[in-house]
């Protein structure tokens, strides 16, 4: 023992009173009086170069305490054979079971990312846009066209001509252009229509409500109700 990790094997009472230490290391722990309910400690007489203190290092940032570690020499054998011979471990399920499942996740992710490498074609930084919903639409401009670091495939930026988006051209601290807060959103290439969209003057016709059909009935329900409570009160 002492000699792969540099430390002793004490006898110990329930008071941690230290009865004996375990010497010679070729003898057996029977020979030496161990018996059932016996306390051993294990006795680091090298802490600075200690299995604990290099993970304790390691999990600080530094690597170093770790690279070349021979540790089929302190275990005595090899834990990765021994773990690759072994059935039933996680690794065998993923290399069966969860196969197939990865590689198709993989291949639909690809199909995706290609199909927005596809639609971002023709849409071009300083075009009027459209986003959003039929019910609910967003007009603004193209403010950023390409690839981010949030998230993978192409992106769309767009400031919006109404504050309902979501950002002010950064995302996670980075800015991809500058707008207003709130006034910028990120949207797939599939999901921004670019053409001939002019900003939405609500009150440019006489039907204040014919290009917003949804505020529409957001505006009757909120009168329906105010009418219901004044009635009340009367």
């Amino acid at each position: 023992y002492q000699r792969r990790v540099h430390g002793i094997l004490q006898l110990r009472s329930n008071a941690d009173e230290v009865l004996t230490t375990l010497m010679p290391d070729e003898a057996s722990i029977h020979s030496l009086g161990v018996v059932d309910g016996s306390n051993i400690h294990v006795v680091d007489t090298d802490p600075a170069n200690s299995m604990a203190t290099k993970m304790a290092q390691f999990q600080m940032g530094d690597a170093k305490p770790l690279e070349g570690l021979d540790y089929k020499e302190i275990y005595g054998t090899d834990l990765e054979e021994q773990y690759a011979k072994r059935e039933g471990t996680f690794r065998k399920f993923k290399a069966t079971k969860l196969k197939g499942f990865y590689e198709q996740k993989a291949k639909k992710t690809k199909e995706k990312l290609d199909a927005y490498e596809e639609a971002v074609k023709g849409i071009e930084v300083g075009m009027r846009c459209e986003v959003g919903t039929d019910d609910l639409p967003k007009r603004g401009v193209v403010m950023y066209v390409g690839e981010t670091k949030f998230a993978n495939g192409h992106w769309v930026g767009v400031k919006l001509d109404e504050p309902y988006g979501k950002n002010n051209g950064a995302v996670k601290g980075h800015f991809y252009f500058e707008c207003g807060e709130k006034y910028g959103v990120f949207k797939r290439p599939n999901m921004v229509k670019v053409g001939d969209f002019p900003e939405i003057d609500e009150f440019a016709s006489s039907d204040v409500y014919s290009a917003f059909p949804a505020r529409e009935g957001l505006e009757i329900a909120c009168y329906t109700r105010y009418a219901k409570k004044k009635k009340k009160k009367k």
